[in-house]
């Protein structure tokens, strides 16, 4: 509502802002158009999960289609700034203009030549609205167009003269915390050791019975058929065959034997008879 200077003191309405002239009404309405929703229009969101939102914006007769678009933009990536996220993408988006009309009222005035009338004039009013449905982001997606949120609230917050917004601060100010909190970590962290070439001693041995001899016995590739044979033989319970003499395609084991005698078994090639 535009008032001039001598309505002021006589102007009911304590909580209308008063402003002097139309230029003036233009330029507030400009300079107010980044602000949440109300009768001039604004900007309203709704959280639809942790990261998702669906952002939009309603336009007055001063607002373009391209500035009721970038609004929404704006508003989009200072709510991702806000959580904390570095990216964006609009999974939907859509814009419309509403078309209004107004006709000023008929009224009659009186001057000394008689009365006159006045008014009546309709003005076509166009009031733009911009909706988007996003997904902020905490890393740029593959494939996808995206947003980089601080850039874009960077060049649109100068563009329209938007004042800082503290809570974008403070999610900038956590996230530096985390982060030296991560390389504060990884500093102190102890260094994963260096693998270590196992030497033959260190290499896993056969587990031997209980009644293995301390000291290790030589065996051949048919040591297992001499103590079989050993044992068919009745030798030995668990006779222990050692090998004595090898050659080309044959073995020669010896096996201590319960009664204190000792066979002599030999081997070619698996098959394994005793020596007389």
């Amino acid at each position: 509502m535009i008032f001039k200077d001598r309505d002021r003191d006589n102007c009911a309405f304590d909580n209308l802002e008063l402003i002097p002239n139309s230029e003036s009404a233009h330029r507030m309405t400009r300079m107010r158009a980044y602000q949440p929703q109300s009768f001039t229009g604004g900007f309203e969101e709704t959280r639809l999960d942790a990261n998702s939102f669906r952002v939009s914006f309603k336009g007055n007769g001063y607002t373009s289609t391209n500035r009721a678009e970038e609004m929404t933009l704006l508003r989009s990536a200072e709510l991702c700034l806000e959580g904390g996220f570095r990216h964006f993408v609009i999974v939907e988006g859509r814009t419309d203009v509403r078309q209004e009309g107004y006709t000023t009222p008929v009224q009659v005035g009186y001057t000394r030549r008689g009365a006159y009338v006045y008014g009546g004039n309709s003005y076509n009013v166009s009031k733009p609205s911009s909706n988007n449905t996003i997904m902020c982001l905490d890393a740029k997606p593959e494939g996808v167009f995206s947003y980089d949120a601080r850039t874009l609230y960077l060049n649109m917050a100068g563009k329209y003269q938007v004042p800082p917004n503290p809570r974008i601060a403070e999610a900038q100010r956590r996230a530096n915390e985390d982060r030296e909190v991560r390389l504060s970590a990884a500093e102190t962290a102890p260094l994963p050791a260096a693998p270590v070439a196992a030497s033959p001693s260190l290499r896993p041995q056969p587990v031997r019975s209980q009644s293995s001899a301390p000291t290790p016995r030589k065996t051949g590739k048919d040591t297992y058929q001499a103590e079989l044979l050993a044992k068919n033989q009745s030798c030995a319970v668990q006779p222990q065959a050692t090998l004595s003499a090898q050659g080309g395609g044959f073995e020669t084991y010896s096996v201590p034997c319960s009664n204190g005698d000792t066979i002599a078994i030999r081997c070619e090639f698996g098959n394994c008879r005793v020596l007389q």
